[in-house]
């Protein structure tokens, strides 16, 4: 069984959209020389084809050449998927956006990577696909106005982003795009991101059930056929050092599980915290010696090592590499 497309999902959505504005399915299917039942029929790999037709068709017919900005101030995680769904549970702003994340690239649509900044956090969108301008930036619009509407639904205005940065130069309706998003585009960025304050990232859920958040991670995992490689615990322990925790008192706050019903359930799994927790942060001072300008005893520091020589340490045995043969690659 594979879970239903996120392009699929998509679709579906400014479907509704459009037939909420008068664009009838019919219209579309005879516009894109289609059956009618297309969008319930087709592919994966088909649908993906039909995106950029689909989009100019809509624009066309609807007359809005807005019309993803416009759509996705309605949308919602759980609209894209088990694994949206499971992120619209997740505890804190930091772990939904990782959960969605997670299961976003492997529909061939988007990937999601995040980049410390100081006191602000960004999360860059970059798509896999080669969609042509007019594609890409529908595709842009509905990210960033679907993940102020997904936040803020979930979270509150608390989770509202700081900032959405834009590739290239402003564009003629720069202003109504501006105002969509609450007066924070930034044009002329060097990639396309969403901003937002580090505290944030903190920010709790008040619908996060810990048994549903695993048990919706573990189906959207099985669903997809992702050979996710750890348990749904360890996921969850992993995500939790991730968002900034660095105790074992700190992950069961979190994840609102108790003390040793943890460490019960990770030995359950043949694995300890402290080993999670090495390799958590080996991963995460991995990622930030390839993507940021930190020096190895600033990124120690964040991480909770006592020193830089106890990060060398610890990620020359995890990964047979120093720090410095790390950074190396971010040139490669």
């Amino acid at each position: 069984m594979r879970q239903d497309s996120t392009v699929r999902t998509l679709l579906m959505f400014l479907m509704h959209h459009l037939e909420s504005s008068g664009v009838s399915n019919g219209k579309l299917s005879e516009r894109l020389e289609v059956d009618p039942c297309w969008l319930e029929r087709s592919t994966h790999e088909d649908l993906c084809g039909l995106l950029p037709g689909f989009l100019e068709a809509a624009v066309a017919l609807s007359g809005d050449d807005l019309l993803c900005l416009h759509a996705a101030s309605k949308f919602h995680f759980c609209l894209a998927g088990a694994g949206g769904l499971a992120a619209t549970h997740a505890p804190s702003v930091a772990m939904a956006i990782d959960t969605f994340g997670h299961f976003t690239p492997h529909h061939g649509l988007a990937c999601i990577k995040r980049y410390d900044e100081g006191s602000a956090t960004s999360f860059a969108i970059s798509l896999l696909d080669h969609w042509g301008q007019s594609t890409a930036t529908q595709l842009i619009h509905l990210f960033f106005a679907g993940s102020r509407a997904s936040l803020e639904s979930v979270f509150g205005v608390a989770a509202s982003p700081r900032e959405y940065r834009f590739r290239g130069e402003a564009p003629a309706r720069a202003d109504e795009i501006n105002e969509a998003l609450g007066g924070r585009a930034v044009f002329g960025a060097a990639r396309n991101a969403l901003v937002m304050e580090t505290s944030q990232l903190a920010v709790r859920a008040p619908s996060y059930q810990p048994l549903l958040y695993e048990q919706l991670r573990y189906l959207a995992c099985l669903s997809s056929e992702q050979p996710s490689g750890m348990t749904p615990i360890r996921q969850l322990v992993e995500q939790a050092i991730f968002a900034g925790d660095q105790t074992i008192d700190e992950v069961s706050q979190t994840l609102e599980i108790n003390k040793r019903t943890l460490q019960r359930r990770l030995q359950t799994e043949g694995v300890a915290f402290r080993s999670v927790l090495n390799e958590a942060r080996v991963q995460r001072a991995s990622a930030l010696l390839v993507e940021s300008d930190l020096s190895v005893a600033e990124i120690a520091s964040r991480l909770g090592y006592g020193d830089d020589k106890a990060l060398r340490k610890a990620v020359k045995a995890v990964t047979g590499h120093t720090p410095t043969e790390i950074r190396a690659k971010r040139g490669s």
